[in-house]
Order: C-alpha cells, then sequence, then structure tokens
C-alpha cells in the first residue's frame, strides 16, 4: 500500500519529536562541558601558581603560557555550556577575558565558577529550548 502526499506528511511529522529526543539524549550536557572546561581551568590554576613560586624568568614565561593555553581550550566548551544553560555564561565571560585580564586577576572568579559542588552540573537542556533572542 503507498501512502498519498498528505499521509506521508503526517507520518514525517510524527516522527520528529522522536528524533528530536533521541539526538539530544546522545548529545553532552552542559554540565559535561562544563567540567571538561573547568578541568582545564582548574590545570592551568595549578601551572599559573607553580609559575609564582618558580625562580627561572624562562620557566615562568613558559608555564604562563602553558596555563594560558588551557584557558583558551577551555573557552569554546564553556560557550557550549552556556549556550544550553545560562548558569555558565559567568564562567564563558569570565574565560573570554583572559586575552585582556591578566590571569592572577581571574583566578578567583574561575575558581567559584568551576567549584566541584556547582548546583548545575548535570542539567540537560536541548538546545531547542534556549531561546534566541
Amino acid at each position: 500500500m503507498r501512502l498519498k502526499g498528505f499521509q506521508k506528511a503526517i507520518a514525517a511529522l510524527a516522527l520528529v519529536p522522536i528524533c528530536a529526543v533521541s539526538l539530544t539524549s546522545c548529545g553532552r550536557s552542559s554540565g559535561q562541558y562544563a567540567e571538561k572546561a573547568c578541568s582545564y581551568v582548574n590545570r592551568s590554576i595549578v601551572i599559573y601558581k607553580a609559575a609564582e613560586k618558580d625562580v627561572s624568568r624562562a620557566t615562568i614565561v613558559k608555564k604562563d603560557e602553558k596555563a594560558l593555553l588551557l584557558l583558551r581550550k577551555a573557552l569554546p566548551l564553556a560557550a557550549l555550556a552556556a549556550g544550553t544553560n545560562g548558569a555558565w555564561q559567568a564562567l564563558q565571560a569570565t574565560l573570554s577575558e583572559s586575552n585582556r585580564v591578566p590571569e592572577s586577576r581571574l583566578i578567583g572568579a574561575l575558581s567559584q565558577q568551576c567549584a566541584t559542588n556547582s548546583q548545575y552540573a548535570n542539567v540537560n537542556i536541548p538546545a531547542s529550548t534556549v531561546p534566541s533572542n
């Protein structure tokens, strides 16, 4: 039995919600993106603080560059987390300042924003439900 045009359209519309649910369940949650971003942030802070204790100028510069590189790796992940959960927008904003503000001035905010007991760690909001203004 062949479906007519109208019946095909109805069948296709019935599949849309199923496809949307199955695709969003396979994607990463905002918490997973933020967790990965924070792992880079925390490693960056450890390296930066180690550089503060170093006496060799060359080693300090090398460690500072490595710490900054980790913050840059964290930024796109924080942006993905913020895109599905506004609670992570502060982390994204702070990381975006890393090209203008020394890491020493960002450490306090980054440490708070990446606290391990964040109440937003496992929130999963499909991107399709985020309003686009």
